[in-house]
């Protein structure tokens, strides 16, 4: 659970050893060793014919399922298992807080919220909970409702910079500019790259003429996330503020990128991935969306996705055969690079 997959293979491996040896609970936990190890395909319908039948363990089989499916970005998939471990466990403030962190990456900011606020109805001492409900009503402008939230997170700790940041983007928004700036400026130096925090105290600067000073914090954002779309926004208003037409214009441009990328790969992980009639095509996309986005990892996998669908798909290799050559693994970017030109033969 604590993800040390070595050693739980090793403790599992000494259960084989005792009396009674490979029993149904050892042979259960080797499965779910599996699916944390990546196996997921490969032993999926073997767990979830535990979860049919009963098995006591079913809450944890949906648990290692959905958080395996979590972290490939199958949302869907994983909704649907946390949703079943709900049912088996409806006042566990876990399965509730899963939920909402998915229900957040398929856009219901809404449905997400409600998850979050029943985790702390059995939980309440879920500070990354109670932080985040307070980060998404302040991210709706709601500060007055996020305020409690935060008020007794820093009676708790007066300390943590993550409470003290968005406490004083409460104070922000709630027009009290001299706490909200005392609170901030503290948070920053701890979390100088947190990007909703220097968005912040860059509104801050604009609204009290600094408008350069607001310029640095948003070009340290936008080095981190060049396509951060609440940096680009904010900074064409510095930029007109400061006279300086050419580069607002040059900047909504990019914004307007920005925003069109992530629509459409919101659009993806929503609606498209997880669809019977999904294509290697649309997994293509998907990984060149997100390696645009810095998000190598993932893109890796879709892109991994898409060549199990069509081994022969080529934007997929090509865009694997870059990444690799970007990231020095010269070995996997020849042999994507071989695809490529194995496909060009036979065109000839």
């Amino acid at each position: 659970m604590s993800g040390d997959i070595p050693t739980a293979e090793t403790y599992l491996k000494r259960c084989l050893k005792l009396p009674g040896g490979a029993t149904q609970d050892v042979q259960l936990e080797f499965l779910l060793l599996r699916v944390q190890m990546g196996e997921v395909r490969e032993v999926e319908q073997s767990l979830l014919d535990q979860v049919e039948k009963k098995h006591r363990e079913a809450p944890l089989i949906l648990e290692t399922l959905a958080g395996a499916y979590m972290q490939r970005m199958r949302y869907k998939v994983a909704w649907d298992l946390i949703t079943q471990w709900i049912e088996l466990q409806p006042k566990s403030a876990r399965p509730y807080h899963w939920r909402g962190w998915v229900l957040e990456r398929l856009n219901n900011h809404k449905a997400a919220l409600e998850d979050y606020q029943r985790a702390l109805e059995w939980d309440p001492n879920l500070l990354p909970v109670r932080l985040r409900v307070a980060e998404m009503l302040l991210e709706d402008k709601r500060a007055d409702e996020a305020v409690p939230h935060l008020e007794k997170l820093y009676r708790q700790d007066r300390t943590n910079p993550d409470v003290r940041a968005r406490l004083g983007m409460a104070r922000f928004f709630q027009d009290r500019p001299e706490e909200a700036r005392r609170l901030m400026e503290a948070a920053v130096k701890d979390r100088p790259k947190d990007a909703a925090l220097l968005i912040t105290l860059a509104r801050l600067d604009l609204q009290e003429g600094q408008a350069a000073r607001a310029e640095g914090r948003l070009k340290a954002v936008l080095k981190a996330d060049p396509v951060d779309t609440e940096a680009l926004h904010t900074l064409i208003a510095v930029y007109q503020s400061l006279d300086r037409r050419k580069e607002a214009v040059a900047t909504a441009e990019k914004y307007q990128r920005a925003k069109k990328r992530i629509d459409r790969l919101n659009k993806l992980l929503r609606d498209v991935v997880d669809s019977p009639s999904a294509t290697a095509a649309d997994y293509a996309e998907l990984g060149d969306l997100l390696l645009q986005g810095g998000r190598d990892q993932h893109a890796v996998y879709w892109l991994g996705v898409a060549l199990e669908r069509d081994p022969t798909h080529q934007r997929a290799h090509q865009l694997l055969a870059d990444y690799y050559e970007r990231t020095g693994d010269r070995e996997n970017a020849a042999a994507h690079r071989a695809q490529l030109r194995k496909t060009d033969r036979k065109k000839g």
